[in-house]
């Protein structure tokens, strides 16, 4: 799994930009920006299970509550493919008609997801600059981090290098530990 994080940035910026690609709307385009959100999402997973396992001081955001936004994010892309390739779609009159139960879920859901995002994301950019700077730090310290995961297929060509750097220093000390 440590493959993924150390790939090259050249290949993950390609597969970041790899949705925009296609610009048709087809079921051919839905699955391939479904593919890019689960592999997305599974690049975050596994990013924040190995700076977890990094030691640092003064961490306080929850792990738990990292995985538990992980996993609402995969019960709604989830959700999100088995609806949209049943030709579901929310609409803008949606509530106009006859309100159905998937409207009372997947809104609701959404925005939720979208939540957990910015948790996911908030937990990724702390940890990161916590394991670098080595001690607690204030939010404006990792806000410039916060930024280059929003706009991650520009924002990748900083923070892929800041995260081998982590993860070779953490293997090259764990080694020596040995």
């Amino acid at each position: 799994m440590k493959k993924i994080l150390t790939l090259d940035t050249w290949k993950l910026f390609t597969y970041l930009l790899l949705p925009f690609v296609f610009f048709i709307e087809s079921p051919i385009e839905s699955f391939l920006t479904s593919i890019w959100l689960f592999g997305l999402t599974f690049w975050f997973f596994i990013l924040g299970y190995e700076l977890n396992s990094i030691p640092t001081n003064n961490f306080k955001l929850a792990y738990w509550c990292f995985l538990t936004s992980i996993i609402i994010v995969f019960t709604y892309l989830s959700l999100t493919c088995i609806l949209f390739f049943n030709d579901y779609q929310i609409t803008k009159n949606a509530f106009d008609e006859k309100t159905e139960w998937k409207d009372m879920v997947m809104i609701p859901l959404h925005i939720l997801t979208t939540l957990s995002l910015f948790y996911c994301i908030i937990f990724l950019s702390n940890r990161i600059v916590t394991i670098e700077q080595k001690g607690n730090i204030p939010t404006k310290e990792y806000i410039k981090t916060f930024f280059q995961f929003g706009v991650i297929t520009l924002g990748i060509w900083w923070l892929h290098p800041r995260i081998k750097r982590i993860l070779e220093k953490n293997n090259s000390e764990l080694e020596t530990q040995n």
